[in-house]
This record gives structure tokens, sequence and C-alpha cells, in this order.
């Protein structure tokens, strides 16, 4: 694990760093799962109008900001990431139970086996620009997830696979 605290950005209130970390096959497979099916939602959805509306109103927001901001050029992309896909996940499973972890634990172990071996995930190295508060959040998720017959924490890459897991499964059904 590899958290740059020399990359923090003020957007907002909420400061963001970076997670390196290394993914087990199966957790980037769901990542970039997850990933093609948000993008495949928001290309349907969002089309080339929208985006030159949000541009023109970012555009007229700086204006008002600031006149001289008018010459700043705006280009939106928008994209679904490996770390909006993770925020999202981390949002959507929060409240979920230690009782509710244990079981998604089990399942995820099941469907391991399901997963297709031959598809090219690309590097399992993966860097996160997160909010430092889901950061301590998914941090703390390590202690918690510990059963009596454990010595160690969980690892910090399991604890991700298995938020991922959780949400993948939300995605696709």
């Amino acid at each position: 694990m590899f958290i740059s605290n020399t990359t923090k950005l003020k957007t907002g209130v909420k400061m963001r760093s970076h997670l390196g970390v290394r993914l087990s096959y199966e957790a980037k497979y769901w990542l970039e799962s997850i990933q093609a099916v948000i993008q495949e939602k928001l290309d349907a959805k969002i089309n080339e109008q929208d985006i030159e509306n949000l541009e023109h109103a970012t555009k007229s927001y700086l204006k008002e900001v600031d006149n001289e901001l008018g010459a700043t050029s705006v280009t939106l992309i928008l994209k679904a990431s490996a770390s909006s896909v993770l925020e999202e996940a981390f949002e959507k499973t929060k409240s979920l139970s230690l009782k509710d972890w244990h079981k998604l634990d089990n399942e995820m172990k099941h469907s391991i086996s399901s997963i297709p071996k031959d598809k090219d995930v690309g590097t399992l190295s993966v860097r996160f620009f997160l909010e430092n508060s889901i950061i301590t959040s998914l941090e703390s998720y390590q202690k918690e997830f510990m059963t009596s017959e454990m010595v160690r924490q969980v690892r910090l890459s399991y604890v991700l696979k298995l938020v991922i897991f959780a949400y993948y499964k939300k995605i696709m059904q």
C-alpha cells in the first residue's frame, strides 16, 4: 500500500490523496466490469449537446467569479474511473453490517471460480485518488473484518476486493 501525502488537492473542504494498491485479478476484473457498465450508461445518457451546455455553464461560472477567468478554456471529459467507482462502491456499501460483510465474503469466495481467467485486465497495481475520509474508513475495515481466529488485520487489498465485489453484485443484478 502506498499513500502519497504530497499530492493533496483541496476540493471544497474535502482533501484527496493517492492510494496505491495491488489488487487481485478478481478485484480488477470486477472493477473494470463496473467501469464498463457505468461508462456505457454515461455515453448513452449524456450527449454532445449536454457536454457543450456543461462547458458553457462552467465558463459562465468562471466569468462570474472573475471576469478575467473568461479566458479559460473548458473541456469536459466524463469518464468512469477506477477511483470514482471505488468511491461510489464505498458509499453504496458503507451501511452494511458486519454480518452482511461476512456473508458477502463467503459469496465472493464462491463466485471467484466463475470469473474468466483469459481476460486481460491490465496492471493489477492501481493508483486511486480518493477522499481522505474514504481512505480512513477503508483502513478501519481492516480491523473490523478480522475474525476471532485471525492474528493480523485484513490486508487493505482484500478490503477493497470485498467492497468492489459488493458493488459489483449491486450493479450487475
